[in-house]
């Protein structure tokens, strides 16, 4: 709408198929009336450790693309960001998760925005669709950063994170293993019927990691680095060398009680690749849980690798 209080929205990651229809759900849009603050953390995508932003270079732009500012305010730890740096009137004390805000007088317009993150030594991410909503702070989680993969690596990384409106969220891989060894022998009726019969492994947070697929775990192994067990994550699952040729399930379960529906739990699932697979290596998919459901439940993607 262009009257009244102009609303801006998007959606991403969309995909069109030839001869097909794209059902894109629903958009929501943000009223521009009112002004609000971001806040939000960064943290390494193999251990799930926030990381410092001294060194951090931000850019945070408007609806219509514009650069609005580079410069947030960092608490004393320097491990949380606000947009924008006048939004935080004071940080309180460790661990600095009680900010008080000046909203209405140095927030930002009401809107949809964007950030990017750049650090070096890993590749730079950019959040698109941010909200923010009068007299609110946005509050973006933790948002997962991958350290750059050597040249010609094999490594592939599943990150999941999601909002803090259900607790516990559990990331599944199930793949085929390379010989008849069983690595998961809690689930073994789930296994043997993901791939076929030669389908063996089962990494979660029952089974952290499956050395059978690559050397010695952790490193060289099919291995879950981090269990977050309390808001926004990350669970993340590391492919090292070692694992075959295949199609590897990947799956979430919600285990929180309240099994609220999946298009409020803002779970979402990157998946990031080596320079083998993917030219100069970095993010391969993004996948949100935008899909109307309160089944406990979530079978975003099959990974197909190929060529190892």
């Amino acid at each position: 709408s262009t009257t009244g209080p102009v609303r801006e929205g998007t959606k991403t990651y969309i995909e069109a198929n030839a001869g097909a229809t794209t059902n894109a759900g629903s958009i929501y849009a943000v009223s521009t009336t009112g002004k609000g603050c971001i806040i939000g953390a960064v943290v390494d995508g193999s251990t799930g450790s926030q990381l410092l932003l001294s060194n951090a270079t931000f850019v945070l732009k408007d609806f219509a693309n514009n650069t609005l500012a580079s410069t947030p305010n960092l608490d004393p730890d320097g491990k949380q960001f606000a947009f924008p740096a006048s939004c935080v009137t004071g940080w309180g004390t460790a661990p600095y998760n009680a900010p008080t805000y000046d909203h209405a007088g140095a927030g930002l317009n009401a809107g949809v925005y964007s950030l990017q993150v750049a650090i070096p030594g890993y590749y730079t991410i950019t959040e698109a669709s941010i909200p923010v909503v009068d007299v609110t702070t946005t509050n973006m989680g933790y948002l997962p950063m991958v350290g750059t993969f050597a040249a010609g690596s094999k490594q592939i990384k599943v990150i999941l994170t999601w909002g803090n409106q259900t607790k516990d969220l559990d990331l599944h891989i199930v793949g085929p293993a390379s010989t008849a060894f069983d690595c998961q022998p809690y689930n073994e009726a789930a296994i043997q019927n993901a791939n076929g019969a030669t389908s063996k492994f089962h990494v979660s947070f029952q089974q952290r990691y499956c050395a059978e697929t690559g050397t010695t775990a952790p490193n060289g192994s099919t291995s879950l680095a981090v269990d977050d067990s309390y808001e926004y994550g990350p669970e993340i699952i590391n492919f090292y060398d070692g694992y075959v040729d295949g199609t590897y399930k990947i799956s979430v379960y919600n285990n929180d009680a309240t099994a609220l529906n999946w298009n409020v739990s803002k779970a979402r699932i990157d998946i990031y690749a080596g320079s083998y697979f993917t030219g100069g290596g970095g993010l391969v998919k993004t996948i949100l849980s935008t899909g109307s459901s309160a089944l406990r439940g979530w079978r975003p993607v099959r990974l197909l690798v190929a060529g190892t």
